[in-house]
């Protein structure tokens, strides 16, 4: 039997279309994975301003997939739209059952049955398998765990089943290169050797040191034990409930092999991202066993994901002796009230700055990146400096990633912010939302006081900062209308087109040396 796998987010990354190929090509069936990567833009606003796939591009796709007798679509919020898309243009050329999978579909199964034939609602392999020998053989799949389908006019909505614990079950990614395409947003290009390099580095994130350099990502584990409210982790917690421990991993030996075969195989992956949602997870001796053979077997670069409460000193050591080179940890908020009533974390500020610190001892090797979230409406301004000054008093360097909140489907925070009115149109206020965007950068007209000093934590000190956080001069900036000027101040540094504000903080810098003269201070 052929399936078709789509996948229509962000890059060539494709690590579920990935792992499901592999594993139904394992299992005595044919293939084709199609990336269709469209870039998010800030700002989007309508439908209408979302960018189309061209005729062209199209047409490509149907010439692919146009023999298979099946094609699956990973559906993520934010590729909702093109996800509708091409799957109205395919049902209205092909007579074949359309299957979406993800963890849109996961959290939404109904809304995505209005365009899918089938939803699989969450971990897809073993079902995706069993539905693909069912059809082969011509007989039912209405019965298939974790799938819903369309039958008689209603819909059949199958329980899931038991998380699978053993993951060495799973083969690793198909990165084999046979039927494999790609788009460049003109046409469709099939992946051979001699592109792939090109392809991957294309639409690679940039590294730390702002080189593209082709990265393996890949998963040791599965399944994160805390439930943020705004991750989709919290509606997974919900529906496996009772169906086995969420947290699973690979045997070092099996994942390592991984790596060894993906260096050989592909020798222009420079570095390793472990997607994990939260690595370091297990005592100490856990991770140096995994370093130990990480730095005798594959020896690349590698950078994670963690959690700032599981950091220890032996960990980051070993890790680092490995080829650690970054790790990032969110750090969310500043306000231990915004942590835990509104983001159920159970993480301290203590705790962050525990971990920053035992990661700063390492700072000839690793650079940090310390995630935080802004444009959250339950946050008020003193919670939000809050934020600023942990910001200040992080050890450097580090990188830092800011994120919008965003109420994805699914979540708790969803529901808060659908009860309260904050959420009008699911389509331009979520699907359409760039996350990694904020309110104040799009429109820095209204930017506040606070989120100014927020762009300057990292750059002044903190006896800079405390003057700038002063009760008086607080009072002032935050008066009504100053907000045009504190936007300015902000494009200013980040566009360097002028530097009037910059002159305000070497002024505050030699206010704190009496030897410079200038001795006068702000008020604290």
């Amino acid at each position: 039997m052929e399936i078709s796998l789509i996948d229509p987010s962000n890059g060539f990354l494709a690590i579920q279309g990935r792992l499901l190929s592999s594993y139904l090509k394992e299992n005595g069936h044919k293939t084709k994975l199609v990336m269709l990567p469209v870039m998010l833009r800030q700002g989007w606003q309508s439908l209408e301003e979302i960018p189309s796939y061209t005729s062209k591009v199209l047409d490509d796709l149907l010439g692919i997939v146009k023999s298979s007798d099946m094609i699956g679509l990973t559906v993520w919020t934010n590729f909702f739209v093109q996800c509708v898309e091409i799957t109205r243009f395919l049902k209205k050329e092909l007579d074949v059952p359309v299957l979406w999978g993800g963890i849109h579909p996961t959290v939404r199964p109904g809304e995505c049955l209005q365009y899918a034939d089938i939803v699989c609602v969450g971990e897809g392999e073993d079902a995706m398998l069993e539905l693909a020998n069912r059809i082969d053989c011509g007989t039912s799949y209405d019965d298939i765990k974790n799938l819903w389908c369309k039958k008689d006019g209603g819909i059949v909505r199958n329980d899931v089943r038991p998380l699978q614990q053993y993951l060495d079950k799973y083969p690793p990614q198909d990165w084999e290169l046979v039927e494999h395409y790609g788009s460049d947003a003109k046409r469709i290009w099939k992946l051979t050797a001699d592109n792939i390099v090109h392809w991957v580095s294309l639409r690679s994130v940039r590294d730390y040191d702002g080189k593209v350099l082709p990265t393996y990502y890949t998963e040791y584990s599965r399944g994160c034990p805390f439930a943020c409210t705004y991750c989709c982790n919290s509606s997974l917690h919900r529906i496996y409930r009772g169906k086995g421990p969420i947290i699973r991993r690979k045997s070092i030996p099996y994942f390592i092999d991984e790596l060894t075969r993906v260096r050989k195989a592909h020798p222009f992956f420079h570095n390793v991202a472990i997607i994990d949602d939260c690595f370091m997870l297990g005592n100490d001796e856990t991770v140096e066993r995994f370093a130990q053979a990480y730095r005798e077997r594959v020896g690349m670069p590698f950078r994670c994901i963690t959690h700032p409460g599981i950091v220890t000193e032996r960990k980051i050591g070993a890790l680092v002796s490995a080829g650690l080179y970054g790790l990032e940890i969110g750090v969310e908020s500043g306000s231990l009230r915004v942590k835990r009533q509104i983001y159920r974390r159970p993480d301290t500020n203590e705790d962050v700055l525990r971990a920053a610190r035992i990661i700063n001892k390492y700072r000839a090797h690793i650079v940090p990146r310390y995630d935080f979230i802004l444009d959250n409406p339950w946050e008020n301004e003193h919670e939000f400096l809050e934020t600023v000054k942990l910001a200040n008093e992080l050890p450097r360097p580090y990188v830092r990633s800011t994120f919008s909140l965003t109420f994805f489907p699914g979540t708790d925070l969803y529901e808060k912010a659908k009860q309260e009115g904050l959420l009008r149109d699911d389509i331009r206020d979520v699907y359409l939302k760039s996350y990694v965007s904020q309110k104040w950068i799009a429109n820095p007209k209204r930017m506040r006081y606070s989120r100014l000093l927020f762009h300057l934590s990292k750059s002044v000190s903190k006896s800079t900062m405390k003057k700038f956080t002063g009760k008086r001069l607080l009072q002032v900036a935050n008066r009504k209308g100053l907000e045009p000027l504190f936007g300015l101040a902000y494009l200013s540094l980040t566009k360097r087109q002028f530097q009037p504000i910059m002159k305000l903080v070497h002024l505050v810098r030699r206010a704190e040396d009496p030897r410079k003269g200038y001795k006068k201070s702000f008020d604290a």
